[in-house]
């Protein structure tokens, strides 16, 4: 029995895409810092967020963080710092995971959590346009919170 080329061309194309469709989706690693405070991300379900910033608990001065619910909560922590010198300052650690879609929101306030937060008070705050897929291949950040020039790629695509 023969082929035609044409037909052989489809079945080609046509297994090209069921392969492309089967491939797992996986989760991008999301970094950011206190460089990123008022930053808007293109993220997808299932991506995972963490954000560190500076604490310094022997103040006081701890964060009184919040967040939508489309991003998961997994891991809330204080981080040691790695002196032992009496005050030094260490890092809290949000873990998220992307749950729902549309615009999601992490914000925290920096204050004295006995004394209501006051307009002085230095806050921080991310904002997560969620997508149905993930976008691991799109965006990764370094562990200092810059996406470089993928990031300018993703704003050609309008991504």
């Amino acid at each position: 029995m023969k082929m035609n080329t044409g037909t052989i061309t489809t079945a080609i194309a046509f297994l090209a895409v069921l392969f492309l469709f089967l491939q797992p989706v996986t989760a991008s690693l999301l970094r950011f810092d206190e460089s990123d405070n008022g930053a808007v991300v293109h993220a997808g379900m299932n991506d995972l967020i963490f954000i560190n910033l500076p604490e310094n608990p022997t103040t006081g001065y701890m964060w009184d963080a919040d967040a939508t619910t489309g991003l998961y909560l997994k891991n809330d922590a204080y981080n040691r710092p790695a002196t032992m010198r009496m005050g030094a300052g260490g890092s809290h650690t949000w873990n998220y995971v992307v749950t729902g879609t549309g615009t999601q929101e992490f914000s925290a306030v920096y204050h004295q959590p006995w004394m209501p937060a006051e307009e002085g008070d230095y806050t921080y705050s991310l904002t997560f346009e969620i997508n149905q897929l993930s976008r691991s291949g799109l965006l990764t950040r370094s562990s200092s919170g810059t996406a470089g020039s993928v990031a300018e790629f993703r704003a050609k695509l309008n991504l």
